[in-house]
């Protein structure tokens, strides 16, 4: 570690006083403090992205599900087009969901 090599530096450059070598430790607790800080930063980073990743997924996969149930009742209106003939195409929303009202038992 560079930091290290620096402060192996310090040591052998000469006897230091007492206020210099609280000075060294100090600085020697605060750089660790800051690595340590960096560290727990990319730890919580990489557990969010799990995080947002996990909850993607989910997303599509009810995405998928839903997916395929309106592709089914697409599927079902498209076909109920196609046999009511050309006037149903044109009809409005409300006009369909009336048609289809009268169609189904009670």
């Amino acid at each position: 570690m560079r930091t290290n090599d620096t402060w192996e530096d310090l040591e052998k450059r000469k006897p230091r006083s007492l206020r210099e070598n609280f000075e060294v430790q100090k600085a020697m607790w605060r750089e660790r403090k800051n690595l340590k800080y960096v560290k727990k930063l990319k730890k919580e980073k990489v557990k969010a992205a799990k995080k947002a990743k996990k909850a993607y997924e989910q997303t599509q996969k009810e995405k998928g599900l839903m997916g395929k149930i309106g592709h089914r009742k697409r599927k079902a209106e498209a076909k109920e087009v196609a046999e009511a003939g050309e006037d149903a195409a044109k009809q409005t929303r409300v006009q369909k969901m009336l048609s289809r009202a009268k169609q189904r038992p009670h």
